[in-house]
């Protein structure tokens, strides 16, 4: 983060070393899977529009890697993330709960490794 010229180093408690999918996985939260349960929640929360937020996603995974199943397999990673969050901060949101399950069901019948090619 950047505040005036100086340089702030954020979000340590989550900082480690591993596989880039756990970190593409979380970005991939707040940039779609909040989005597609909640149009409009990109500019509410992030004050960005969704169109650009899902650009500059695809983006971020296209310097990663260019597998063409990794959004997929990414997504599996946030879902399961998601419903975790949505059971413990909104447990009475139904409509995202059951949302990010059925993409997940979906999602889990095509693969069966998380391997993005990095």
């Amino acid at each position: 983060m950047l505040q005036g010229d100086e340089l702030f180093l954020i979000d340590m408690d989550t900082l480690s070393r591993g596989n880039p999918i756990f970190e593409l996985s979380a970005l991939y939260c707040p940039y779609i899977a909040f989005e597609e349960d909640d149009p409009g929640n990109n500019e509410r929360f992030l004050g960005l529009k969704s169109e650009f937020t899902r650009k500059l996603y695809y983006d971020i995974v296209s310097r990663y890697t260019s597998a063409k199943d990794a959004i997929d397999k990414i997504s599996i990673i946030a879902y399961i993330h998601m419903i975790w969050w949505n059971r413990h901060n909104e447990p009475e949101n139904n409509v995202r709960f059951e949302g990010c399950k059925g993409r997940l069901l979906k999602l889990l019948e095509k693969y069966d490794d998380l391997n993005i090619g990095v």
